[in-house]
This record gives structure tokens, sequence and C-alpha cells, in this order.
């Protein structure tokens, strides 16, 4: 297959440790799965984990996929931590992919803390910046997002779902069908239990996306 996921993981795990998922994902699916590890995961090498190592990261690993895949046959999906890189990598200026899935995301570090804290949306909106501004940036996304969250995450509380949901722009006019369009799927799961709770539906959920996209041209 062409069609190929390029995968950024959560914070608790490594490239490794996503193996058999990944596998998983690419026999369910047909495709060919790309995962990395960030700055200072796996045996990656040791610098200091930060923000923008994330964004230099997702950057070089695209990179080097858009070599050997065109643009068109490229999907984004990042869970947990790696829905920021991948975010910040799909709202840049003329990036290839054909879509983009986000599992668990953050809207921002601020509103994933202030969430679970109840902490009031003036604080919430104020701190947007200091680490994963996600919120900001997913409006400047013009391929179709696909969002997917459990509606018991005591992690990630799914408010960040309907936060990014609710920022999605709409999409251009030379790619609006039927078909390509923006998704938010809610299951009653927690924030690591997705999979194992609903891995049937979930993967039909994101297979039928990546169907309704994959044949569309963005060149």
């Amino acid at each position: 297959s062409q069609i190929t996921l390029l995968f950024s993981h959560g914070n608790a795990v490594d490239a490794g440790q996503c193996h058999d998922f990944c596998s998983e994902l690419a026999a369910l699916t047909g495709c060919n799965v790309v995962v990395w590890d960030y700055h200072g995961y796996g045996l990656s090498d040791k610098h200091a984990f930060c923000e923008q190592n994330l964004y230099r990261g997702v950057k070089a690993v695209h990179d080097t996929v858009t070599r050997q895949v065109p643009g068109h046959d490229i999907f984004l999906m990042g869970k947990s931590l790696g829905s920021v890189p991948t975010i910040w990598l799909a709202a840049q200026r003329g990036v290839a992919c054909n879509g983009v899935v986000l599992v668990s995301p953050l809207a921002s570090g601020a509103r994933t803390f202030c969430n679970l804290n109840g902490l009031p949306s003036a604080v919430t909106h104020w701190a947007d910046g200091f680490f994963a501004d996600s919120i900001e940036r997913v409006g400047h996304i013009e391929q179709p997002v696909m969002i997917v969250h459990g509606t018991k995450d005591d992690i990630v509380p799914v408010q960040n779902a309907h936060d990014l949901y609710e920022n999605l722009a709409d999409l251009p006019e030379y790619i609006e069908s039927p078909h390509r369009q923006h998704k938010l799927l809610l299951l009653p799961a927690g924030h690591n239990d997705i999979e194992i709770l609903f891995g049937s539906e979930y993967v039909r959920a994101v297979l039928e996306f990546m169907h309704d996209n994959v044949t569309c041209d963005i060149n």
C-alpha cells in the first residue's frame, strides 16, 4: 500500500511499546504505519524533552516520508501528547497530507490542567500559550480532521475534544464533498482503554474516515 499513517504516540510509551498496536493498525487498515520517538524517548537521542523538539522531530519524520510517499497518500495521526506535534504539523502552510486523526487530544496544556481542576475559563484562555497551544493552531488545518475521545477520560478531559472540534475551520471549497468532512467520535471510555473497549468501532471509524479522503488528490 502507498497509504501511510504517520503516528505520533502518547506520553507514557515509546515506539517499541507501540509496536504491537501499530502492527495491528497496519493489518486492520491495510496501510503503512510510521511511528517515531520524541527526544529523550526510547532509543532516540537524549536531548532534553521540550515543545520545540516535538515540532522539529515530526517535521523531520514527515520530510523523510514525503520523499517516498506522495502527499495525497499520507494521513497524520496523534494520540494524547502525540496530538500536539500532529496538530502543529497539519497547521503548517502547504503541508502534504490528506487528513488528520486525533485520539484523546489536548486542546492545550492549560486546558487539560484547568479542566481537571475546575479552574475558570478566564484562567484557561490566558494560559493556553504556555504549552501546546493546539486550540489556536487547529483552526489553520485545511484538511479533514477526525477527533476520537473517551467521555470518561480523567487524564485529558473530553472538553478538550469539544474545544478543538468547535475551533476547526470550514474546509476549503475545493475539497468539500459529502464525505470529506470533520468528524467527532465520542465513546464511553477512559484515556487509555478506547482501543481495548471499542477496538472494532474505533478502527472501523478511522478506516472509513481514511477511505472517504484517500481518493482525493490534494496536489
